[in-house]
């Protein structure tokens, strides 16, 4: 066995476990987004809870990544370098220092912009489907009753929702609507228009 091999055998097990650590965060991004683009509009704390940390873990992952794939080439090329005798830091040097954390910054704030985009663009493809769901003729109407008020706390800030219930064919179906600007208040009646294959999507008739 040469010298390079172990070498070789520790890059491959490196490029092994990056390619898993890459596919993983990959995946947990596919998983939050098919689990809130099909089961979104059920008003379940665990679901959106568990979807939206799905997509939040994938993307810090990757941004993970990319961090350590970028200081470890650095290291590398360092590590070639033959030894030279420490000189003062140049200016140049701690421009290129600081254009680095500025580069670093600014992946992390791309990050968080793909990442917002990434829940925002499922929650669009979550109402066209709802949409789409509730214009087929396999939907029926009810009354729903406003049974209480409920405040909704994030690390956004808080909002409010309505609670209201209603009759879904055998099924007597709990839901919420996003009800900020207090338009519907305990006791109140609504018309709903509801999937029949999908008792609780539903759309408030005005």
């Amino acid at each position: 066995m040469t010298v390079d091999e172990p070498v070789k055998a520790s890059y491959t097990m490196a490029k092994y476990f990056w390619f898993k650590f890459l596919l993983t965060s990959l995946l947990l991004i596919g998983a939050g987004s098919a689990v809130q683009y099909l089961f979104g509009y059920k008003s379940s704390f665990i679901i959106e809870g568990a979807s939206v940390l799905s997509i939040v873990l994938g993307w810090l992952f990757l941004f993970v990544i990319a961090i350590i794939l970028l200081l470890g080439e650095k290291s590398s090329e360092t590590e070639k370098r033959p030894a030279q005798p420490q000189k003062p830091v140049s200016v140049l040097r701690r421009l290129g220092t600081i254009a680095l954390r500025i580069g670093y910054a600014a992946g992390f704030l791309l990050l968080i912009g793909f990442m917002v985009g990434n829940l925002i663009y499922v929650e669009d493809l979550r109402n066209e489907r709802i949409a789409r769901i509730l214009a087929t003729p396999r939907t029926a109407y009810a009354v729903a009753t406003v049974t209480a008020r409920r405040k909704n706390r994030s690390r956004s800030g808080s909002s409010w929702s309505a609670l209201i219930t209603y009759q879904g064919g055998t099924e007597q179906i709990n839901q919420a609507i996003r009800d900020d600007n207090w338009r519907y208040s305990p006791g109140q009646q609504l018309k709903v228009k509801y999937a029949i294959d999908h008792p609780d999507m539903f759309a408030v008739i005005e």
